[in-house]
């Protein structure tokens, strides 16, 4: 079970109030406290991507290169035939 501090009041501005109220209408919640959660996922969600990106990028390029190297060794291979 998830522990919860309460937080009773901040202020936000009409535009942040819209954002929200499209976050909530987008994501079929009711409540604020469910919209703000899906808000800050898809932040932490955003902001991870490039770093995934990046291994993604390398995971590829290490592939790349054993295929390289399997080409390679077939042809060395099918040569000797």
């Amino acid at each position: 079970m998830n522990e919860h501090i309460r937080t009773d009041t901040f202020k936000v501005s009409k535009k942040d109030d819209e954002a929200l109220s499209y976050v909530m209408e987008k994501s079929g919640n009711k409540n604020k406290s469910e919209a703000y959660r899906v808000a800050l996922k898809t932040y932490v969600d955003l902001h991870q991507l490039p770093r995934e990106v990046a291994e993604l990028r390398s995971t590829i390029q290490t592939l790349n290169d054993s295929i390289q190297q399997l080409y390679f060794k077939l042809d060395v291979q099918g040569g000797q035939s």
